[in-house]
């Protein structure tokens, strides 16, 4: 299980423990790892863009290959938002993976994501549609500082500018809050993971909520159907009514009532168990 962004550990703050659940009771084991220097992990989260995490997991996987009892053929990967590029790219990578389930996994860049979680949290707050459309602009002049060689006090004038004019971007908008932040979004930014899915031979559970404000789902779906275009029997897509980013409806939230059987069943129906 490959936890989202930040410096995330094995239970994805308190996320993993109930997904974790729902596949062990219905026979399916998980393994899960905390990130570069976060829970027991040395190192740091910032250090890890697309291809660090790749190796990370990588490396979960050799583990697990080495370890009794394990069955080779049947170990798949789940990756949660930002965890969901990384899945793609160590399954691309790697045809010896049974399986992946992207959850709330983007189909589009990072910075693309990011620019339509700014518009559908700002329309959710039921912001008008001028002051949106003049944040997306200035959104888009700030990814533009990020992709040039603009420093963290370049970065933090243009949002203080925005503060003044009431623009919004700093309350609704991702933006690096320090210089290593800085380096890590750049090393996100564009990451592209069409390639990844054009190339990947195994079966693949694509997740997504029906009142997702983070990722474009409809977007992200049109890629992941174009990608699998060829081999559309590899390819599943559910979306879940109601259930947000992290696939959850209702007052306190809770995992959608259909999200624990759609996941282990396709599972157990994949690996034939």
């Amino acid at each position: 299980m490959v936890p989202g962004s930040g410096p995330s550990d094995r239970d994805n703050d308190v996320y993993f423990p109930m997904i974790r659940a729902g596949l062990l009771a219905r026979g399916i084991a998980a393994a899960s790892f905390d990130k570069r220097g976060v829970g027991e992990s040395s190192g740091d989260w910032h250090d890890t863009g697309p291809d660090e995490q790749a190796t990370d997991v990588a490396a979960q996987l050799a583990c697990l290959r080495d370890t009794h009892g394990i069955d080779e053929a049947q170990l798949g990967l789940f990756g949660h938002s930002q965890g969901g590029w990384v899945a793609l790219d160590v399954a691309a990578a790697d045809p010896s993976v049974a399986f992946v389930v992207a959850n709330s996994g983007p189909g589009v860049s990072p910075l693309r994501q990011e620019r339509f979680a700014l518009g559908a949290q700002m329309a959710a707050k039921d912001i008008s549609a001028d002051r949106i459309e003049e944040a997306m602009r200035r959104f888009d002049e700030l990814t533009e500082l990020i992709r040039s060689d603009a420093t963290q006090a370049d970065i933090e004038a243009f949002l203080a500018a925005d503060d003044e004019a009431g623009t919004d971007l700093r309350q609704f908008a991702f933006w690096p809050a320090d210089p290593r932040e800085l380096d890590l979004i750049r090393r996100w930014a564009d990451h592209d993971p069409r390639p990844a899915l054009e190339r990947i031979t195994c079966p693949l559970l694509a997740l997504f909520g029906g009142a997702e404000r983070v990722v474009p789902v409809t977007e992200s779906e049109a890629v992941y159907r174009e990608a699998f275009a060829r081999r559309p029997e590899l390819l599943r897509i559910e979306i879940l009514p109601g259930a947000d980013h992290r696939l959850m409806v209702g007052t306190p939230p809770a995992l959608h009532p259909a999200y624990a059987s759609i996941l282990a069943d396709w599972i157990r129906g994949v690996m034939a168990v």
